[in-house]
């Protein structure tokens, strides 16, 4: 059997141009996914010996996902119903089986990641099909390196599905505002249809237009303290001509909750 690589991503990139598929869900679903696909695996494809004898609470994860079946899960994405296939694999080697049973075994259901993805579950349970505002995710540019090699042209463009620039008012290559709770930045608008409806992508590395003006020390993901830095709400706004500044690098501004 031939395997498929395929990329979960709300921007059709680069990579996903040379996957086998490429599938884009709504920020901030993706758990539900790889709960889907581990509910699957646990009931068709995990070996039990394996399990049995190389993890703990596997009897808790199990019962953490079994919501997530495809229906379910098809409320975040198409990803359930393109369907996918699996094929057997060996466990990598000995040498991992023998640490791992040492340690006890692979720990599959840290409670604070149960009780988040139970939390995320609930909270976006009421607004699945229809976000009220867009939706932010960063992103990285082939031609620098975080903040490094700005000098080979790289810009600040904001990527924005054509409906989404049609009801912001917006036409590609005009500047826009980018505003969160936290802040807003400024960038070029790149109006593109690889980008899935309701998302706006900012690239990150950009000492001007620099996204973490739109996050919040007060929005951290509450296992590993990391500010929120995909899937937070902001809003587009076009820059009229007359005050727009062609050549000069964007400007931010800060609002200090």
């Amino acid at each position: 059997m031939r395997g498929e690589v395929w990329v979960i991503d709300p921007l059709y990139t680069e990579t996903a141009g040379f996957a086998s598929r490429h599938v884009a869900p709504r920020p901030g679903t993706d758990y539900a996914i790889l709960a889907y696909l581990v509910r699957e695996v646990l009931r068709e494809g995990a070996d039990q010996e394996v399990l049995a004898r190389s993890t703990v609470d596997g009897d808790v994860l199990r019962t953490a996902v079994e919501p997530f079946n495809r229906e379910h899960a098809a409320e975040f994405s198409d990803l359930v119903e393109q369907g996918y296939a699996e094929t057997g694999h060996e466990f990598p080697a000995p040498w991992i089986d023998a640490h791992i049973e040492r340690l006890g075994g692979w720990k599959l259901a840290p409670s604070a990641l149960v009780e988040q993805l139970v939390s995320m579950s609930n909270a976006q349970s009421g607004d699945r099909r229809s976000p009220k505002s867009l939706s932010l995710i960063p992103r990285r540019q082939r031609r620098h390196l975080n903040a490094q090699f700005l000098f080979l042209g790289s810009p600040a463009d904001v990527l924005l599905h054509p409906t989404d620039a049609a009801s912001a008012g917006v036409i590609d290559g005009q500047q826009v505002i980018v505003r969160s709770a936290r802040g807003e930045i400024v960038g070029t608008a790149q109006v593109d249809t690889s980008i899935r409806p309701g998302v706006v992508s900012v690239p990150h590395g950009h000492e001007h237009a620099n996204v973490n003006y739109l996050t919040s020390t007060q929005e951290v993901d509450p296992v590993t303290g990391m500010a929120r830095y995909s899937g937070i709400q902001v809003s587009v706004h076009p820059i009229p001509a007359a005050f727009q500044a062609p050549g000069l690098p964007a400007q931010s501004s800060v609002e200090i909750a």
